[in-house]
């Protein structure tokens, strides 16, 4: 099964607080950095959920970092008008295989920004939320070498 994901329009209503600066400060602009699709397969069989390779990255050193705690929680996003319109939610379980694929084999610049805030809604009762990229002011000082 093919699930299309697509990043929310920015609200700076429902956009959380990040490193202290108000909403409104957070760019009211997504960076994309090309349309390379990875894909993130959850379960066995797998379910592929398609997001774009930026995304993913970051997406995956978040779920990472809840993971390697141990934690539990739910990930949840929008489907495309391609897709059909609507949402979707998933269990995160370190017991449920993960495999992060991504079609392009250069790490991009991660934003710290944009991590603590998806880690923010990974806080709450909504769960994870795959959230529009946030400006940041100084890029990551430890980049992942490899996905």
């Amino acid at each position: 099964m093919r699930i299309d994901v697509a990043c929310p329009p920015f609200d700076p209503q429902h956009t959380p607080r990040i490193a202290g600066r108000p909403p409104d400060a957070v760019s009211k602009r997504l960076r994309t950095m090309g349309t390379r699709m990875g894909k993130l397969i959850y379960g066995s069989p797998g379910t592929e959920i398609e997001i774009e390779d930026r995304v993913l990255a970051h997406l995956k050193v978040a779920i990472i970092a809840k993971l390697r705690r141990n934690e539990t929680f739910s990930l949840s996003w929008q489907h495309g008008q391609e897709g059909g319109g609507g949402r979707s939610t998933i269990w995160i379980h370190p017991a449920i295989p993960l495999h992060f694929k991504f079609s392009g084999n250069r790490q991009p610049t991660l934003n710290r920004a944009w991590i603590e805030a998806m880690l923010h809604t990974a806080n709450s009762t909504a769960g994870l939320q795959i959230i529009p990229e946030p400006e940041e002011q100084r890029p990551m000082a430890e980049e992942v070498s490899a996905h």
